[in-house]
């Protein structure tokens, strides 16, 4: 809950080449939004942690709709496939929000949807063809309103959502998943002056070609 402390203002976005306000481009995320950052090798996720934060910030604006004080986190998830998992409380996925996933491509979609998750962040991948299993992918597709890839270093290909912020604390939210599991600043994101703007980008993604991207894979094959 450290970061409710951020707000709207904190996030310069601009879609599909417009300038477009926090609350506009996030009028329908409401409390009860559940978010998934699909992060296989455990810290990639923080070439995603403007977004991601954004999305946090705008769980809390609903609260704050209240006029009441609050003591909650969202419902707001990381899928790794790592032996140790990446420590993603720091971007208040919160508590025990970290979910191990199997290498298995039906696993992972399961999880997904096992969480209901809404809004999926899916890093870029490469392309490996596969099978699903029909009631899997039409549980995702049910509940899933909102996808887009991200890139582990911040700037995907063609991008149609850019966000800007001051580096901090977005980079002591970074540095801290980072420390979980032993791992150094990388240069792309430690190279930054203080007092700079973090910049990253992100494309906007139709429901199967995000779930054709959970294992690095492309195009969604349904079996039976």
């Amino acid at each position: 809950m450290h970061s409710s402390g951020l707000r709207g203002s904190d996030f310069h976005l601009t879609w599909l080449g417009c300038d477009v306000s926090h609350r506009d481009f996030f009028r329908n995320h409401t409390r009860h939004t559940r978010v998934g950052l699909l992060a296989p090798g455990g810290t990639e996720g923080v070439g995603a942690v403007t977004l991601a934060m954004a999305c946090v910030t705008a769980f809390y604006d609903d609260l704050r709709t209240d006029g009441a004080a609050f003591f909650a986190y969202p419902d707001f998830f990381t899928f790794q496939r790592g032996h140790r998992l990446a420590d993603y409380g720091a971007f208040d996925f919160w508590p025990d929000k970290d979910v191990k996933i199997a290498h298995e491509t039906n696993g992972t979609l399961a999880a997904i949807a096992d969480r209901a998750v809404n809004v999926l962040l899916v890093p870029e991948a490469p392309v490996v063809e596969t099978e699903y299993e029909p009631f899997q992918i039409e549980r995702a597709r049910r509940v899933l309103t909102r996808c887009f890839a991200y890139s582990p270093h911040g700037e995907v290909a063609d991008p149609q959502l850019v966000i800007r912020c001051d580096v901090e604390p977005f980079r002591s939210y970074a540095a801290k998943v980072l420390r979980s599991v032993g791992q150094q600043m990388p240069d792309w994101l430690g190279s930054i002056d203080e007092g700079s703007t973090l910049q990253q980008s992100f494309r906007e993604l139709e429901c199967d070609d995000a779930l054709s991207r959970l294992q690095g894979i492309s195009g969604i094959s349904v079996r039976g």
